[in-house]
């Protein structure tokens, strides 16, 4: 269940359960609150975080669902107002607790219907502390603050949380989602999970158009975007695996670093040398990579002379695709060592991304651009028509690709390699499916995010 947390007393928000943060009012109007919860036909939550318990005796008196009130503050009435459901919360703004049983205990002190436990993940595995001890427990709401705990904030509930926060107007506590983006991940009451790892995933669209396919494609499963740091990687993968995730999508930083993790590795990411998909099957990790094929799957190669603009996971496989279709590739990268790495690896020309005017004016058929970087060259130094391609999915148009038009060159947007990667993704989580992924992506990613 999602509750909405308002301090909006003239207009009651959509939501499974409201919260109204009394605390948080400008001035706390008894008589307007007593207006709002009769406006109210969900369960109300009244929180209030201060130090009057007069003002706790006023609000157990309008007979709302549920009172809210933290253990450093005043205290429930469960014997003089059985009727109301209390919680009782603990909330640490600084850091996850070391030990979340001793927080709990404490807070059972006290009587109480449910046991909030709102705390700072400072990072993923903070957040993945926290699930794994709530599948543990009953009458509890668990809640990692901040944006290493958004994805925590979706799956809690899945996992025995009584229910997660929205917002309504805006966030009331660190990492909250509105209630239009939480109610996109509870199509399902008991999906499997999956997500996307890296660093920076916060540009990512995968969530939003992952989420769409799934609820389209009836798959009882939803998919969260999680920080994940190189260093991080082995415990991540012990606490997924707890938590029975099924698949992973995997990028920056990540393709490499996770090779020497997993238990097999497909002939194709042997190959590249990186990957970007993890299924979880029997207590093992297998890795593939779909970046490559999912890039040039409907492209005719064959004695083409392809540039490749990048030197990481991405270019990598799609310079193996490009080879294995007959191109002749030459790799262009900023950093001389990673590009002499991909290099000695294909056994292609590698330059320094400097000398890229002197290499483009040799003549080439396909450019594609890997790096981040909407323009990594002097647009000058495009040819006509000559086709140059996009890994960026945002924006649509990059400053790339509008210049190749301005030369009349066939241009192919960065979310059309998303999707092709995506939909043998979604072929490998899925096997049984008869979804027509293609077409779900496309129309999930263009309606949702152009």
């Amino acid at each position: 269940m999602i509750c909405t947390t308002t301090t909006d007393l003239q207009k009651v928000p959509e939501g499974d359960l409201i919260e109204l943060r009394v605390d948080l009012l400008p001035e706390v109007d008894f008589e307007m609150i007593s207006t709002f919860r009769k406006k109210v036909k969900k369960p109300l939550i009244l929180t209030y975080r201060g130090a009057s318990q007069e003002t706790i005796e006023k609000l157990a008196k309008l007979k709302p669902d549920y009172i809210d009130v933290d253990i450093e503050g005043q205290r429930p009435l469960p014997e003089s107002y059985p009727e109301i459901q209390w919680i009782v919360s603990y909330h640490n703004f600084k850091e996850m607790p070391e030990d979340l049983d001793t927080v709990l205990k404490k807070l059972k002190t006290f009587p109480a219907a449910l046991y909030k436990i709102a705390a700072k993940a400072e990072s993923t595995l903070d957040t993945l502390k926290m699930l794994l001890w709530l599948k543990k427990q009953q009458n509890v709401v668990a809640l990692p603050m901040g944006p290493h705990g958004t994805f925590g904030r979706i799956l809690a509930p899945f996992l025995g949380s009584k229910f997660t926060f929205a917002y309504h107007k805006e966030p009331s506590a660190p990492g909250q989602l509105s209630y239009d983006q939480m109610k996109a991940y509870y199509t399902f009451k008991n999906p499997s999970f999956y997500g996307l790892i890296g660093d920076p995933v916060d540009q990512s669209i995968s969530d939003i158009t992952h989420n769409r396919v799934m609820k389209d494609a009836d798959l009882n499963a939803v998919y969260v975007k999680m920080t994940v740091h190189p260093r991080e990687l082995e415990k991540f993968l012990d606490g997924v695996k707890q938590l029975d995730f099924q698949g992973l999508s995997a990028t920056m930083p990540l393709k490499e670093t996770l090779i020497p993790l997993v238990d097999e590795l497909s002939e194709e990411a042997k190959a590249i040398g990186a990957i970007n998909t993890l299924t979880f099957k029997g207590g093992k990790i297998f890795a593939d990579n779909t970046d490559g094929i999912g890039a040039l799957s409907n492209r005719d190669l064959n004695g083409k002379h392809v540039i490749v603009l990048g030197a990481g996971g991405a270019a990598k496989a799609i310079i193996h695709t490009a080879l294995k279709k007959g191109a002749h590739v030459t790799v262009l990268n900023r950093t001389p060592e990673k590009g002499q790495e991909l290099s000695d690896q294909f056994n292609i020309p590698f330059f320094p991304l400097a000398q890229a005017t002197k290499v483009l004016q040799k003549g080439y058929d396909v450019l594609i651009n890997c790096t981040p970087n909407p323009c990594p060259i002097d647009p000058d130094d495009l040819l006509p028509k000559k086709t140059v391609i996009e890994t960026k999915t945002k924006p649509k148009e990059t400053d790339l690709l509008k210049a190749a038009r301005e030369k009349n060159c066939p241009v192919h947007f960065g979310f059309e390699m998303f999707v092709g990667q995506a939909v043998l993704q979604f072929q490998t989580w899925f096997p049984d499916s008869k979804a027509p992924f293609e077409k779900l992506l496309n129309r999930s990613v263009l309606e949702t995010q152009f």
